[in-house]
């Protein structure tokens, strides 16, 4: 923690304006830039948090856009491979048929217990658009995305505030040391060497 204070107080001290005469405007420049820059990188928390709270929204309505249908399953689904209990779980597709819109016979493949003979009745999840799927979004994948794409714009914004700010003291370290490279040819030619 110690260092951390030692770290602040020392870009505290670097940035802060003053009337220092030893301060030269490559430094002034720097100084300002780094101020615009930490203040566009507060101003971006609030797009990181509107875009997650869009997607968190977005993954909401995903949970909340499709039902659960009672269907018949027209082909057989084919068995596990494997003979524990969990192989037999996972789901296969089979073709299923069931009521749609307007009393509409559909027929779809979709996922269903592995082994599921012909003429059995399934309930298959079927989303807004009508395309059968494995069920619902749940709350965890859709609070996972909401964070994880809120947090990923906050880096994005500040690997591109830290890019810019390496850029510019790049560009200003080159005009400091031709400033300082141009000043001490000058003090050679006004200071001759001794004994020559």
């Amino acid at each position: 923690m110690r260092a951390l204070n030692g770290w602040g107080a020392r870009c505290l001290r670097l940035y802060r304006p003053d009337r220092n005469p030893l301060r030269r405007r490559c430094d002034r420049i720097e100084a300002f830039v780094v101020t615009i820059l930490l203040l566009i990188g507060l101003v971006a928390v609030y797009p990181a948090v509107v875009v997650g709270v869009m997607t968190f929204d977005h993954g909401v309505a995903t949970e909340k856009a499709g039902r659960w249908v009672h269907a018949v399953v027209v082909s057989e689904a084919p068995h596990g491979v494997l003979t524990s209990a969990a192989a037999q779980a996972a789901p296969a597709m089979a073709h299923v048929r069931w009521h749609g819109p307007g009393d509409k016979n559909t027929t779809a493949l979709a996922p269903v217990p592995a082994g599921t003979e012909p003429g059995q009745a399934v309930n298959i999840w079927v989303d807004g658009s009508g395309t059968p799927g494995s069920g619902p979004q749940d709350r965890v994948t859709t609070v996972v995305h909401a964070v994880t794409t809120g947090l990923g714009t906050m880096i994005g914004a500040a690997a591109l505030l830290c890019l810019a700010g390496a850029l510019t003291r790049k560009v200003l370290d080159r005009r400091r040391l031709a400033e300082w490279e141009a000043e001490w040819t000058a003090a050679d030619r006004h200071w001759p060497t001794r004994g020559a």
